[in-house]
Parts: C-alpha cells; sequence; structure tokens
C-alpha cells in the first residue's frame, strides 16, 4: 500500500457491482492519483467507511458520479486526508446513512464543504466528523436533522479557522455525549 502512487479503474471495471468499498484504499499514503475512478459503479454499496482513510498525498478527488443511495456506512471515508483542497461531496444522497463518524477528519486542507444537501435524518454518530477541519472557514450545518443522533463526541473539535458556526437546529435530545 505504502508504495502505490496511482490507481487506475479501466472502462472494463465499470461492469463490476461491489456491495463494499470498506477500506478500500486506506493507508495507500503515497496514492496522488486516482484515474478512471468514474468507472466505479457504486450503485450497490453499503460501506464506504475508511475507503480513502489516510490517503495522505491525495490532492484531487472526485467522488461527484458516486452512487451512494444505498449507503449506510460512511464513517472515516476522508480521514486524514490531508492535502485535499477541496471536495464535492453535494451529489452524496445519504438518506440511508447512520454513521458519519469522522467523515471528514483531519482533512486539514480543506477550506470549505459544502454538506447543506446532507439528510442526517437516520444518522445516529457524528462524533469528529469534521475534528481537525483546521482549514475551513466556512461549514453549513443549519440542515442537519440531529434528531437520531446519540454521538457527537469532538464533532468540530480542532475547527480552529472557523469565525462561526449555527448549531441553533440541533436536536440534541438523545445525544449522550457531546464532549468537546
Amino acid at each position: 500500500k505504502k508504495n502505490i502512487s496511482q490507481v487506475v479503474f479501466e472502462a472494463s471495471f465499470a461492469n463490476a457491482r461491489p456491495k463494499s468499498c470498506y477500506a478500500w484504499f486506506q493507508n495507500f499514503e503515497n496514492l496522488k492519483q486516482i484515474e478512471g475512478i468514474e468507472n466505479l459503479n457504486t450503485e450497490n454499496v453499503t460501506s464506504m467507511a475508511e475507503m480513502f482513510s489516510t490517503c495522505k498525498q491525495l490532492a484531487e478527488l472526485d467522488v461527484t458520479h458516486f452512487n451512494t443511495a444505498n449507503v449506510t456506512d460512511m464513517s472515516y471515508m476522508f480521514l486524514g486526508c490531508k492535502k485535499l483542497t477541496s471536495l464535492n461531496v453535494t451529489k452524496f444522497n445519504t438518506a440511508k446513512v447512520t454513521n458519519m463518524n469522522g467523515m471528514f477528519s483531519s482533512c486539514s486542507s480543506l477550506t470549505s464543504l459544502d454538506v447543506t444537501n446532507f439528510n442526517t435524518a437516520n444518522v445516529t454518530v457524528m462524533g469528529s466528523m469534521f475534528r481537525n477541519c483546521s482549514a475551513l472557514t466556512s461549514l453549513d450545518v443549519t440542515n442537519f436533522n440531529t434528531e437520531k443522533v446519540t454521538y457527537m463526541v469532538h464533532m468540530f473539535s480542532g475547527c480552529r479557522a472557523l469565525p462561526s458556526l449555527d448549531v441553533t437546529k440541533f436536536n440534541t435530545a438523545n445525544v449522550a455525549n457531546m464532549s468537546n
């Protein structure tokens, strides 16, 4: 894993129908480029947990074509992607997602992240979701439905460049832990 700098999804891969992308590129610390990722058909995928976790050298990633309609677990999906300066997740269908724990944690080069279209009605875990996103200067979570969330530990911890954050609509009635 540590020696791989490029991954290529050839056109023939478009016929594959994986059910899980769990930890596919986890700890590919020197991965700099993913070619043909549009050939990855994710329509049957239920887990994207840790999919790009600790891809420290990955500066660009196009996930705009991902079909996430059946995904339930997005925990640590982009954890530690320290060189990502932008990430377009506006087309993600998150209606079935229950776990967003650490999803963007330590994406320390992201200056903005548009999660306004996220449907979080079924999410129960949001701990460390934006933890150590230290360059974020803009984050709108006003549309988040937190009614089922039980865990929010470190959710915004380390977001030191964020000038303001509106969480007035958060329903925290079921949250057992929101420390830090």
